[in-house]
């Protein structure tokens, strides 16, 4: 006997399908693996996509599965893995982290942690507020820290 997750309905009733795949659609193109087979999904059978999902989530039969990955070389010569989720589970995954991703940003530390900062207003599906914003933020609050004369050294690392 095959068992798999569910939700229940109260936290399926949370998710917003629109937001989810504006999101996936957004996020798409910055995909490492070119996937237009599965991409397409998205794009043209996104209702029958949800529809299975909730389906499986509700009867306790959805499973994952493992990522698509490939090595992806970087300028300097090193390589790290890019992976890109199927189509089920990218959706799974996008509807779940949205609807707990709001509770999750209340809890984060803003005067110690700079990025990925989560849009109040997401009508494009960007999801977070531009990287080039939070890298101000966290470069302004490093000079401060730098000249306020309490600390004798600054190390900076990625």
């Amino acid at each position: 006997m095959k068992t798999g997750i569910g939700l229940n309905n109260d936290i399926i009733g949370k998710f917003d399908k629109s937001l989810a795949f504006k999101r996936i659609q957004r996020d798409i193109q910055s995909d490492f693996i070119f996937a237009p087979h599965l991409n397409i999904i998205f794009h043209q059978a996104s209702d029958e996509l949800y529809d299975q999902l909730i389906s499986k989530l509700k009867s306790g039969h959805y499973s994952t599965r493992l990522p698509i990955s490939i090595n992806v070389i970087k300028p300097n010569g090193f390589n790290r893995l890019g992976s890109i989720l199927e189509p089920f589970d990218r959706l799974a995954y996008q509807l779940i982290v949205d609807s707990i991703s709001k509770d999750a940003e209340n809890q984060i530390d803003r005067s110690q942690v700079f990025s990925n900062k989560l849009l109040n207003d997401d009508p494009e599906g960007f999801m977070f507020e531009k990287s080039n914003v939070s890298y101000i933020t966290f470069r302004e609050h490093i000079e401060t820290l730098c000249t306020s004369g309490k600390y004798n050294y600054a190390l900076r690392s990625d």
